[in-house]
């Protein structure tokens, strides 16, 4: 193309501005003339990657992808494409619209596809896509068990802990709905630790003994108990035990479950 053309079909724009603008033409164009795409833009503080992915436009994300963004570039803030993809782009979409979900994991797949690195930590806080994923069960909801797989047959660890100790299981532990997802038992199956313990001293056992939501805490209690009991009476760094989360928690078939 030559420059007058390019103008054109660029609109004038800088690629942050034609990623928000939604228009891939322009994108395309932009690509094609050889512009950073790697660039952190002063306005918004993202590369055209992180902002295709926050606001989860998949072409956008497939041209950046396939055109040489690189998908495993940080902010300054320690955050990569993946993690707008996890915490913001459902957000922005409108939750639980199953229609958008698969948006969403055809947009996963695509960075997948294209070199994403799932051992690296997506965030300052040192979580992996899939820690984050687990400790995103409010509004990830329908995603969280075709996105824990696809990230694990890519070879995430499942035992990989971010900088507080917690693994994906006790993410998941914590306030994970397992009646519905089932990532416990996905995680567990896939050679999850169940006797790790955080910097709270938390073991995954005590975080689902205390969840809110019953059924999972005591799904996720037997399914850890199956596989270890060793951890039962372990004391976190407050003092307390698994059967004092299930207490607190007022989860009766959990006491029930601990003391058996």
């Amino acid at each position: 193309i030559s420059g007058d053309e390019n103008d054109v079909a660029t609109g004038g724009m800088t690629i942050h501005e034609a990623v928000l603008n939604r228009d891939p033409e322009a994108v395309s164009a932009l690509i094609d003339s050889g512009v950073n795409l790697n660039e952190i833009d002063d306005k918004y503080r993202r590369t055209p990657l992180m902002l295709a992915c926050e606001y989860a436009s998949g072409p956008l994300v497939k041209l950046l992808a396939e055109g040489g963004a690189d998908i495993n570039f940080k902010a300054g803030n320690g955050e990569t494409a993946v993690f707008y993809l996890l915490t913001k782009a459902i957000i922005n979409l409108g939750r639980g619209m199953s229609q958008n979900n698969k948006e969403v994991v055809k947009m996963l797949r695509t960075l997948l596809s294209n070199g994403m690195d799932v051992k690296a930590a997506v965030d300052n806080q040192g979580n992996t896509a899939l820690n984050l994923l687990c400790q995103a069960d409010y509004y990830l909801a329908d995603l969280n068990p075709s996105f824990a797989g696809e990230l694990i047959d890519a070879g995430a660890d499942v035992n990989q802990a971010n900088q507080s100790g917690q693994t994906p299981l006790m993410s998941f532990a914590q306030r994970g709905n397992e009646m519905k997802y089932g990532i416990a038992e996905l995680l567990i199956d896939n050679g999850a630790n169940v006797t790790y313990i955080d910097q709270s001293g938390n073991t995954a056992l005590i975080y689902a003994a205390g969840n809110t939501d019953h059924m999972s805490g005591k799904r996720m209690v037997s399914l850890i108990l199956e596989k270890d009991r060793s951890i039962l009476e372990h004391v976190n760094n407050a003092g307390q035990t698994a059967m004092d989360a299930a207490i607190q928690q007022n989860n009766e078939a959990v006491v029930k479950q601990l003391l058996s």
